[in-house]
């Protein structure tokens, strides 16, 4: 069976699928399904093998790999089906989900058929008999039961200003795609770019088990666990995961100290304009002076060639240095932060001792 051929197969049978399970699999909403038509199962073949519950991923691409966890995840939502209608409120299984090191040349794009990519994360797909009066609150867990990501509210479109809720709340079926990030970074909210005033990155976690719980409008509670599972092709061991996170982890607090300095200077610097006392324009000096030092605030893509960087600035470069590498931290990466690190502390008192002083204007 050729490449082709064997996508055209696989195509055949997702297809059956989703359309059994509805629009919702494609992002959408549907109601549930009421009615089965048996359909003549596609012929396996030594690498096309279409199964309820013996699905096999030994010595497959991703690409194989992603279509049989659609092939699952479908036929997981069926069989569950009349528990969710019994429910009213209810929250598939997850499936396991592959944390892939995503690349442009990883699916060997320029040789082999190519497809948009599935969605990239945990696809978390619950029903609803109705909508409830909020939309359900989703909180991520690890193994050691720490929540690392919290769901709520609405995001912003920064061009139009319309605002959609991070989690649907609508009849059926629907779904929420964790990304695999903890909690998003603090944004500086007056940063010069406005793609910069939106949430942040988070870290992408360390593969192992996870919690995903969802507290309905009601305050009833639901969780489900499920695995996350280190790339296949991936050379990292458990240690570099770790590592890489750990090193990640201590950047990105500094980068969010940072954040939240300026928030706090912002806010106190509104306060002191509004007062226009001498006392208080010359902390306004003082105040606009330590921004300096903590970011350029680059308002453009390129204003980096053109001007030099803040402490925000190199903090992000140290951190961006390891996003996506297939290696753990090499030794450059850890001087830098061992470099970044005094400068940061020293700021963050510079920080202290302004806040104290501004606050004490009245």
């Amino acid at each position: 069976m050729t490449s082709i051929e064997r996508t055209l197969a696989r195509s055949r049978a997702i297809g059956v699928l989703l359309a059994l399970v509805g629009a919702s699999a494609c992002g959408e909403t549907t109601n549930a399904v009421t009615a089965v038509t048996p359909v003549t199962p596609v012929q396996p073949t030594s690498r096309s093998i279409v199964g309820a519950a013996d699905l096999t991923f030994t010595n497959l691409n991703r690409t194989d790999i992603s279509a049989r966890l659609v092939l699952a995840s479908s036929l997981t939502k069926l069989q569950q089906l009349d528990a969710a209608r019994a429910a009213g409120d209810f929250v598939f299984q997850p499936m396991p989900t592959y944390e892939y090191n995503q690349t442009e040349l990883a699916e060997g794009t320029y040789t082999e058929y190519g497809a948009p990519n599935p969605p990239s994360g945990t696809v978390l797909y619950f029903y609803q008999a109705k909508p409830g009066k909020k939309p359900p609150v989703v909180d991520i867990y690890d193994a050691a039961g720490h929540r690392i990501r919290h769901v709520v509210g609405s995001r912003t479109n920064p061009t139009t200003g319309k605002k959609t809720p991070y989690v649907k709340n609508e009849i059926g079926l629907n779904k929420f795609v964790w990304n695999l990030q903890t909690d998003p970074i603090t944004p500086w909210r007056g940063a010069a770019n406005p793609q910069a005033r939106q949430p942040g990155f988070g870290l992408f976690v360390v593969p192992g088990t996870y919690r995903a719980r969802f507290t309905w409008s009601d305050g009833r509670v639901e969780s489900r666990t499920f695995d996350v599972r280190p790339d296949p092709q991936s050379k990292l061991t458990a240690a570099d995961y770790k590592s890489t996170y750990d090193f990640v982890s201590g950047v990105r607090d500094e980068v969010q100290g940072v954040n939240v300095a300026l928030n706090s200077i912002d806010a106190q610097l509104a306060r002191l304009k509004k007062l226009n006392t001498p006392t208080a324009t010359t902390a306004v000096t003082s105040g606009s002076a330590l921004e300096k030092v903590l970011t350029a605030n680059y308002k453009n893509e390129e204003d980096g060639i053109l001007w030099a960087p803040g402490l925000r600035e190199d903090l992000q470069s140290a951190l961006f240095s390891v996003f996506g590498s297939e290696s753990a931290p090499y030794a450059p990466s850890y001087r830098a932060a061992a470099i970044l690190k005094p400068r940061y502390e020293k700021a963050m008192s510079q920080v202290s001792s302004w806040l104290a002083m501004a606050k004490a204007i009245k």
